[in-house]
């Protein structure tokens, strides 16, 4: 997914795509995890999560750098007779906060 967005006060173009998070991604990810919640992940750590496909994470950058991250999962329920979503976690970095970037 890309679009561009003009940011108001500059008129400066926002190149913002949103694709699933990779390994090489896994120390930004750490990084990012610790700006959200102030929780220390390690890079292996990391790299598991992202191999047990039991999570979905995307990742959000603008103008080629990382800007936040999403995470969801699917799981089933007794209440529904199929699998449902749920967004777990959501973080969008200080500095694309507020500035009309719309990255989730």
């Amino acid at each position: 997914m890309q679009r561009t967005f003009t940011e108001d006060a500059s008129d400066d173009p926002f190149d913002v795509k949103v694709r699933m998070a990779e390994k090489h991604d896994a120390d930004e990810l750490a990084a990012m995890n610790h700006e959200f919640n102030g929780v220390t992940v390690s890079h292996k750590h990391v790299l598991e999560a992202l191999a047990t496909g039991q999570e979905v994470v995307a990742i959000a950058t603008v103008n080629h750098k990382i800007a936040g991250f999403a995470c969801a999962q699917v799981h089933s329920s007794f209440c529904y007779d199929c699998l449902s979503g749920e967004i777990t976690e959501m973080y969008v970095r200080a500095a694309y906060r507020n500035r009309g970037v719309p990255i989730c």
